[in-house]
């Protein structure tokens, strides 16, 4: 497995500065092309240093992008957070939407990050940053059926923990279908409907399932 971790951490504002843009870079590059295209010499040419200066900091490319993995997920953990406290004023359908749309929102703003997470560096996964968000994401699907305020008093799941954990994961991977929409709906195959009616039809099934209502 490779190293996910820098050699070191800037102590000092130049340094700070030149270790900075090189997770700048990497996050640009991500947005451009693959990740298999991308190595550190492109991180170091985007971000205005030199190759030296990159390794000084880090031993790989995967370090930078650990690095750019933990700074965007403490952002979307704040989010999701968020998402979760003003759902817990909402009516049931309306919390569902809120969380639903919270999570997706999240998601879709650094959807370029989660498709290497998900899709080409799996090793990524073992980053604690990623863990959080990821039992952040699983909890936020539980949230329904947990017993947790107006909303989970009237849930209608016979088997609260398996039909939570259920929910959560069906949830979860949903979600980055939805976020990642635009990049799969290519010429190659069949148009996928609009964001905004899977996100409603979303919304009315996630009711239904936890509510037994339409």
């Amino acid at each position: 497995m490779p190293e996910l971790s820098p050699r070191k951490l800037p102590r000092q504002a130049r340094s700070r500065q030149s270790f900075d843009a090189i997770v700048d870079a990497c996050a640009r590059l991500l947005r451009e092309r693959p990740l298999r295209e991308i190595t550190t010499n492109h991180i170091a040419k985007r971000a205005g240093v030199g190759i030296g200066t990159l390794y000084e900091f880090f031993p790989n490319r995967e370090a930078v992008l650990g690095v750019l993995v933990e700074q965007r997920l403490e952002r979307l953990l704040e989010t999701v957070e968020a998402g979760v406290r003003e759902a817990l004023a909402l009516d049931a359908r309306g919390a569902i939407d809120r969380l639903v749309r919270s999570l997706i929102d999240a998601v879709t703003a650094e959807r370029d990050l989660f498709r290497v997470l998900v899709r080409d560096a799996p090793a990524l996964g073992e980053l604690a940053s990623v863990r959080r968000a990821r039992a952040a994401f699983y909890e936020a699907g539980r949230f329904g059926g947990r017993g947790s305020g107006a909303v989970g008093r009237t849930a209608r799941l016979p088997h609260r923990a398996a039909d939570s954990w259920l929910i959560s994961r069906m949830l979860a991977n949903t979600v980055l279908e939805i976020a990642f929409l635009d990049d799969e709906d290519g010429d190659d195959g069949p148009r996928a409907p609009r964001r905004e009616l899977l996100v409603r039809e979303l919304v009315r099934l996630l009711h239904r399932m936890v509510y037994a209502s339409d």
